[in-house]
């Protein structure tokens, strides 16, 4: 018997797609996960490119928060992306990490620049 990934809905004469949902949950969900994978794309171009802190912490927040709400459709056996939305919230909290630490370590340096006897008020 035919069981929807998804819905779960099961039958003998339910047709599955090649994601293993059924018709109904294929045009429902599917433009959805395409939808948060572009977005994962688009904010992964910004992690890369964008010279600004806080640009690059708000795609990191946002690739975490898009590839939390994929997780669900790989905990059923529906694959989304490559790597997994598990695999990507976990390089982008470890990425988010990464920048956040190299911001503190410039501001330290500019820090003790600024701050150099001779100098100041």
């Amino acid at each position: 018997m035919a069981t929807c990934k998804w819905c779960e809905r099961s039958g003998w004469l339910l047709s599955l797609s090649a994601n293993g949902m059924c018709d109904t949950c294929e045009v429902t969900e599917v433009p959805l996960i395409v939808r948060r994978v572009e977005a994962i794309q688009e904010s992964k171009s910004v992690v890369d490119s964008a010279r600004t802190f806080q640009a690059r912490i708000e795609s990191c927040d946002d690739i975490i928060r898009t590839a939390e709400e994929l997780i669900p459709y790989e905990l059923k056996g529906i694959s989304v992306a490559e790597p997994s939305a598990a695999e990507l919230k976990a390089a982008y909290e470890a990425e988010r990490q990464k920048i956040v630490a190299e911001q503190l370590s410039a501001r330290s340096r500019e820090g003790r620049v600024q701050g150099q006897p001779g100098e100041g008020p």
